[in-house]
């Protein structure tokens, strides 16, 4: 990340780099660190209770150098400048500026304000820390960026996939709702019909019951029936016999049936 693109992030914010005490001008600082100068997390770097004490306190090493404030000194851009006044100082990043003011980028100054381009002149400016770049850090930064950039990649392919698998997801889910409908669909005509059958079950039932009564009083008619052709079957015989009886007797025998019958009245009597 560059300087600007540092400034283009945080302008307007607010930084709490360590949970303590707010947004301070430290905090600034080692999100600076962190993000363009050494591209990792280093808390440790310099660590101070205090901006003053942070450059007071550091000694130079291999990858930042201490320069003492001169009347003629002119910080590059993305150098820390460090001031001495008050209990505790402040730091901030330098952008541009000339032997006489610059401008920088700051947090808390004025008090309790966010990340913003500030105009300074150098009043109470100690020094300021410049970070060195050497063709040995510049290639491992180098490096380093380029892996973040195929890591980076390699997420966004992984989240395009994922999103490829929730959109084919969503998909099948919707045709299965689909399908859902569709049976639900068929249920609801399935138990149309199953009502329909019941109710002409029940119909069938009722007719069943009905033409089972008939049956029953039919056969009450037959056995009627059949006792009277019995009774008049046995009548018949007992006609037959008077009439066999009458003809025994003589005349009757060239009577008509008419005559026979009343022949046959005469003589039961």
């Amino acid at each position: 990340m560059t300087l600007q693109e540092f400034i283009n992030k945080y302008n307007g914010k607010k930084i709490d780099y360590d949970s303590w005490y707010g947004a301070q001008c430290m905090d600034l600082m080692h999100q600076y660190i962190d993000e363009v100068l050494l591209n990792k997390h280093s808390p440790e770097t310099l660590r101070a209770p205090s901006a003053k004490l942070a450059y007071q306190n550091f000694s130079a090493d291999s990858l930042f150098e201490k320069i003492e404030n001169t009347p003629t000194g002119i910080p590059k851009e993305g150098d820390l400048i460090f001031w001495g006044g008050g209990e505790f100082g402040h730091v901030a990043i330098f952008i541009e500026g000339t032997v006489s003011d610059f401008t920088s980028f700051d947090q808390n100054f004025p008090l309790d304000s966010a990340c913003h381009k500030q105009y300074h002149d150098y009043t109470n400016v100690i020094g300021w820390i410049r970070y060195k770049v050497t063709n040995d850090s510049c290639e491992e930064i180098r490096l380093d960026r380029d892996y973040q950039e195929r890591e980076k990649e390699k997420y966004k392919e992984e989240a395009r996939a994922g999103r490829q698998t929730i959109e084919n997801l969503t998909k099948e889910i919707q045709e299965k709702n689909e399908q859902i409908t569709e049976l639900q669909d068929k249920i609801t005509s399935q138990k149309v019909t199953i009502d329909e059958l019941t109710s002409t079950n029940a119909q069938l039932n009722d007719k069943v019951v009905e033409l089972l009564g008939t049956e029953e009083r039919l056969g009450n008619e037959i056995e009627t029936l059949e006792s009277e052709l019995n009774t008049a079957l046995d009548k018949q015989k007992e006609l037959e016999m008077e009439l066999e009886k009458c003809r025994e007797n003589g005349p009757l025998c060239s009577f008509s049936w008419t005559e026979r019958f009343t022949s046959l009245f005469i003589c039961r009597r």
